[in-house]
């Protein structure tokens, strides 16, 4: 189809359609090659006598006919769409188009001898003029994720001069390599693996965790201190995030990896999801109160701060305000995107997700700059303290020692993370799996540092080990001395020869061997107490009665 009138542009139909028609079949047509879920529009003709093809809602109650440079329809179709990512893929996609219009304008006016396919647009790539016979190649195009490097789309340019068309009469351009399942499932089985090392590392550091607040509660001598009290704080607030993630790498994470689904309980993952933004907040700003109080301690180092209940309003209330704020931005921001976060769990929902997240990750970069201010504010107290005793090496080691051990107590290791390279990049694998390896671990390093390895923890617990000890001796020792007793009582009732030549019983088990023995001594049975001993409190008379 042509249409007469101003310069054309050719799509993979064959049509050549003016600016506008072209603009905006072609970007429908990116929607409908690059969208394969949560399709929320269709294609169709929306005028057959131009041949241009636009979209339509679901319930075909509204239409939309989309250009890269109509910013308006754009962003409320990228507002359907599950992630940002699958939104500029799609912007890309519309622009490339409109270079190959650009491109088709500027080479068609020249031209060649013989038979050549025209200059197209075949919904992913642009195609130059090919000599009939000849099968021309491109790089894939760059808004396909995950493709191998060496991948190539391949299109056939028939002897007369046309483009091959498949059997449903379009033409055909081959994507196989740019498609290959192959680089995909290498992606997910990593994107696994990381999830697996995550939830290793971080139950190892919940179990950690847990046994260091008990050892930290359970000895007096260690909870009434300051310094502990904000360690049991610290501890907690990455037990909480812990388990948070734990829980989010199980229920969600994992799980949509496993199934390759995006659909999951909507309330109870973004529940998750609030909670997962509360929690990965809230140690930083513990981290920043260890910092300031051991900060505070060294320079006022004869000053004891008074309470602390001032800590524990920053580290629990700043983070609950923080993603108070973030809720309600969240959900205002919802209001005006009916379905994407409804269809994703508020994971990249829309363009401004990553703008609200600044109001939860902005603070937590501001108390890692201040701890790091403090950090070098602390070793530049120590290297002072250690030039004062120049002769002392140890001093000099203690002092490194110390240095070291404040960088996770102040989450410095935070910095190393910071830089997220993207997919495509060589070091993407590399930052994902360090990453979720450091970010799980500060619970198994802190709880090793500052619990395990605390020389008071380490005293307290062998006091109570040798408490133990101690008393078990006793036990053992009181159970010996009344076995002994016993031993010796048994021994003085089993059954011998009184001095009157009478004998005692007490070892008979049957009570019928008692009587036989009464009865063949003439003894009466009253004589016998009930251990079945005789009663030495008889007379002289029934003994010699006896005898």
């Amino acid at each position: 189809m042509r249409v007469t009138g101003e310069q054309h542009c050719r799509e993979r139909s064959g049509a050549e359609l003016t600016d506008q028609a072209y603009k905006h079949t072609t970007c429908s047509l990116c929607y409908q090659f690059l969208i394969k879920e949560n399709i929320a529009f269709r294609t169709f003709y929306y005028s057959r006598s131009t041949g241009e093809i636009c979209l339509s809602s679901s319930n075909q109650s509204e239409v939309f006919c989309p250009s890269y440079e109509n910013n308006t329809i754009m962003n409320y179709v990228c507002e359907t769409l599950s992630t940002v990512e699958k939104c500029n893929q799609w912007k890309m996609c519309c622009e490339s188009a409109w270079e190959c219009c650009l491109s088709q304008k500027l080479y068609n006016t020249t031209t060649l001898e013989g038979a050549f396919c025209p200059m197209t647009w075949d919904g992913w790539e642009c195609w130059g003029r090919t000599q009939a016979g000849k099968v021309v190649s491109h790089k894939c195009p760059s808004f396909i994720s995950y493709t191998p490097k060496e991948a190539e789309a391949r299109k056939f340019c028939t002897e007369n001069g046309t483009w091959w068309r498949d059997s449903s009469r379009h033409e055909h351009t081959d994507y196989d390599q740019c498609l290959s399942v192959t680089k995909l499932q290498e992606k997910i089985n990593f994107f696994k693996e990381v999830t697996l090392v995550r939830i290793a590392v971080n139950s190892v550091g919940l179990l950690f965790l847990l046994s260091s607040i008990g050892l930290f509660l359970l000895y007096r001598q260690l909870r009434i201190q300051q310094r502990i009290k904000l360690h049991v704080h610290l501890f907690l607030s990455l037990l909480v995030r812990g388990i948070i993630e734990l829980c989010w790498d199980v229920v969600i994470r994992y799980k949509r990896v496993e199934d390759n689904s995006h659909h999951t309980d909507q309330i109870g993952c973004k529940i998750l999801f609030v909670l997962n933004r509360f929690g990965w907040s809230a140690p930083f700003f513990w981290m920043l109160c260890e910092g300031f109080f051991l900060h505070r301690l060294l320079i006022k180092t004869f000053e004891r701060q008074k309470t602390l209940i001032f800590y524990y309003l920053f580290g629990w209330g700043t983070p609950l305000v923080l993603t108070i704020t973030y809720l309600i931005a969240k959900i205002s921001s919802d209001s005006s995107s009916e379905t994407a976060s409804e269809n994703n769990c508020w994971l990249d929902s829309s363009s401004s997700g990553k703008e609200l997240y600044w109001i939860i990750f902005a603070p937590t970069i501001l108390c890692l700059l201040l701890n790091l201010l403090f950090f070098i504010n602390i070793l530049r107290i120590l290297v002072r303290q250690v030039r004062t005793l120049p002769s002392e090496p140890s001093n000099f080691r203690k002092a490194i020692k110390a240095t070291f051990i404040l960088i996770p107590l102040f989450g410095l290791h935070q910095f190393f993370l910071i830089y997220q390279p993207t997919a495509e990049e060589s070091a993407y694998n590399f930052f994902q799996m360090a990453g979720g390896i450091i970010n799980n671990a500060q619970g198994i390093i802190v709880a090793l540092i500052f619990c395990f390895a605390n020389g008071e923890v380490i005293s307290h617990i062998k006091s109570s080990y040798d408490t133990m000890r101690l008393q078990q001796s006793l036990d053992r020792r009181k159970s010996l001395t009344t076995s002994q007793t016993n031993t010796r009582r048994l021994s003085a009732s089993s059954v011998n020869i009184n001095q009157n030549g009478l004998p005692h019983v007490s070892s008979f088990h049957d009570i019928s061997d008692t009587l036989n023995l009464a009865d063949n001594n003439n003894i009466p049975m009253e004589d016998f107490q009930t251990n079945g001993i005789i009663n030495p409190s008889c007379d002289s008379k029934e003994n010699d009665e006896v005898q």
